[in-house]
């Protein structure tokens, strides 16, 4: 991947050329920056349905409410009238995320699985008040739809896209787990390529260095 260091982003810039544009690193690509616009999209996390029961949502209907005081950074103490409540929801609620990735790279679809794989391991968390135990979310029944346009040839082209268009539907449609595996396994197969030019350099320059060689005269 592009190393961060060169990232006009990481530098602060307020402003940058076309050429400049090329030294943006795939976070910023992915998820975007200043310069350009992101390549995923991530939904509003709606209430799932029910799989048992129809028209009921995977939620107990029970909103929980907390408490919590503003503290003094400085005293390290509570701060006089500043207690606060806060409502969450159960554990056990569950959300639908959805999240749409257009003209994705090798390297967008790497990136995001290392972060979909926390999820899928129960590692992640969202929102605030995480040190509170806030936040924790399990991600269960992944699924991954895609279709590649530039791939595909007349007259498939515009079945895919017409299928898209009228009835979201994708041609290819792969597990979750699997989908991560891949992409995951691609990064460090990247690294090994990338690292055995360098050592068949050396090994040719070590041939080619002459050896000395000395002559004994009577």
């Amino acid at each position: 991947m592009r190393p961060t260091n060169s990232c006009p982003t990481a530098k602060h810039k307020k402003e940058i050329s076309e050429s400049e544009y090329a030294d943006l690193c795939h976070t910023c690509l992915l998820f975007g920056s200043p310069f350009a616009a992101a390549r995923i999209n991530v939904n509003d996390l709606y209430l799932a349905k029910s799989k048992k029961v129809v028209d009921e949502y995977e939620w107990s209907g029970v909103v929980e409410v907390r408490d919590g005081v503003a503290i003094d950074r400085d005293s390290e103490t509570a701060k006089t009238g500043l207690k606060y409540d806060f409502e969450v929801v159960p554990a056990t609620t569950t959300f639908i995320l959805l999240m749409t990735i257009e003209n994705a790279t090798s390297e967008d679809l790497q990136l995001i699985s290392i972060g979909l794989n926390d999820f899928m391991s129960g590692f992640g968390g969202i929102g605030g008040k995480r040190s509170r135990g806030l936040g924790a979310c399990f991600l269960d029944d992944l699924s991954v739809s895609s279709f590649d346009l530039d791939r595909a040839e007349e007259p498939l082209r515009s079945q895919q896209l017409q299928s898209y268009l009228l009835r979201r539907t994708f041609p290819v449609v792969a597990t979750g787990q699997s989908f991560l595996d891949e992409h995951i396994q691609a990064i460090f197969s990247k690294t090994q390529q990338e690292k055995q030019p360098s050592q068949q350099e050396e090994q040719a320059l070590q041939k080619e260095e002459p050896t000395d060689v000395e002559e004994a005269s009577e």
